[in-house]
């Protein structure tokens, strides 16, 4: 079993997962163009059994193969358009797991975003939501949060991730 490398991003909507090949080939004597099954793995909490798990198809292989990159639809790999929200981690395995990937988390917080936005609900306010603005201002401090913690490179940024939703939870719930 050889190891590859990848990174794994959402698109800005939040309704797709952007998989990047950054394996130095040469050094584990092959090429990308070996790879002729590749099967994407989503995990929740555990990367022991996968929660979503995808076989890409010939074009999307040859797309990966070709570009060292591959887009690919929440709806087409998890029968939904948005995840829940919450923090992942994709793997790729190929080639009868001759090759797996490390495992890259990724947040969604399509749902907060909407939640947020939906309360914000629009720049004109009223007089009096206007001596509230600092609260619809933190709201969407936290959600750039989440956003940027999606690609530091702490090695916890999944629990950083989640304690920050649960706190924009929170405020949003009043509790």
């Amino acid at each position: 079993m050889a190891a590859i490398v990848i990174t794994a991003t959402t698109d800005p909507t939040q309704t797709s997962l952007i998989v990047e090949d950054r394996t130095d080939w040469t050094s584990i004597g092959d090429t990308i163009d070996s790879l002729t099954t590749i099967t994407l793995n989503i995990y929740t909490t555990s990367l022991v059994t996968p929660t979503y798990s995808y076989e890409l198809t010939q074009q999307e292989r040859d797309a990966y193969v070709l570009d060292g990159t591959v887009t690919l639809t929440f709806l087409v790999v998890a029968g939904d358009l948005y995840l829940e929200d919450g923090f992942y981690n994709a793997e790729l395995t190929a080639n009868s797991e001759t090759y797996v990937s490390n495992p890259y988390g990724f947040g969604i917080y399509a749902d907060i975003t909407y939640a947020v936005f939906s309360e914000i609900n629009s720049i004109d306010t009223s007089d009096n939501l206007k001596m509230n603005a600092e609260k619809f201002c933190t709201y969407a401090m936290f959600l750039e949060g989440l956003k940027y913690l999606d690609t530091t490179s702490v090695n916890n940024r999944d629990i950083k991730f989640n304690k920050r939703l649960t706190a924009l939870n929170k405020m949003l719930l009043n509790i």
